[in-house]
């Protein structure tokens, strides 16, 4: 059945205009707004994420800055200890007569006798002679290269009486290292520890160089 004359008009009159049916158009309006919001929705939330990445950026960089010390390091305060010195050939090193020490304390100069001990190495192994020796505060003792160097005089720091490392270090000349006295490569090289201001007790030592084949001995202060 042919459309009505009506119909018929206002089809012929949109397709002579070139205008779109009016639900038709409405339609699209409706779709473009939908399609405007949902693109406004997702730059809303892509500028979150890129507020957030931001934060995260900065905050990473200021947790690697700190835990590499903040930028800019303060210089090192400590200053390097100097190369100990050891004595010339046939010299003898002994404890100074006061001043200035390598231990927390000044030196004390010995006020009563010097005992002898002889640093030994020869076939019939390397030893301190005596390995056992008395003594009394006040007193020092000197050790003498006899054969078979390099010798020298090293205190355990955990065989020793307690509180006695500072006295000791203060009290031993040119150290090594602590407690540690310089290497003597002549025979005739000697070495003296003043045990004046030192608590009483027992003393173990040792040659550095020969303390794996059994150089090693003790000396009691009384």
């Amino acid at each position: 059945m042919p459309p009505s004359g009506g119909v018929g008009r206002r089809a012929r009159k949109g397709r002579r205009t070139g205008r779109f049916p009016y639900g038709l158009a409405r339609a699209m309006h409706l779709a473009m707004r939908a399609n405007f919001r949902l693109n406004a929705r997702n730059t809303s939330q892509e500028a979150i994420a890129m507020r957030n990445l931001g934060r995260g950026v900065i905050v990473g960089a200021a947790t690697f800055l700190a835990a590499c010390g903040g930028g800019t390091k303060n210089a090192d305060t400590t200053a390097a200890a100097p190369a100990a010195g050891q004595p010339a050939a046939g010299a003898s090193a002994s404890a100074p007569a006061g001043g200035a020490a390598t231990g927390t304390g000044a030196a004390q100069a010995a006020t009563g006798k010097t005992w002898e001990v002889k640093m030994v190495g020869d076939a019939s192994g390397y030893k301190f002679d005596p390995a056992n020796l008395t003594i009394k505060e006040g007193d020092a003792v000197k050790w003498t290269v006899v054969s078979g160097p390099p010798h020298n005089v090293s205190f355990y720091a955990d065989s020793i009486p307690s509180g006695a490392q500072a006295q000791l270090a203060a009290n031993m000349p040119s150290p090594m290292s602590p407690l540690t006295s310089p290497l003597f490569n002549n025979p005739g090289e000697s070495y003296t520890i003043s045990f004046k201001g030192v608590p009483k007790g027992t003393y173990k030592y040792f040659c550095t160089p020969h303390q794996a084949l059994g150089m090693h001995a003790q000396l009691t202060v009384q």
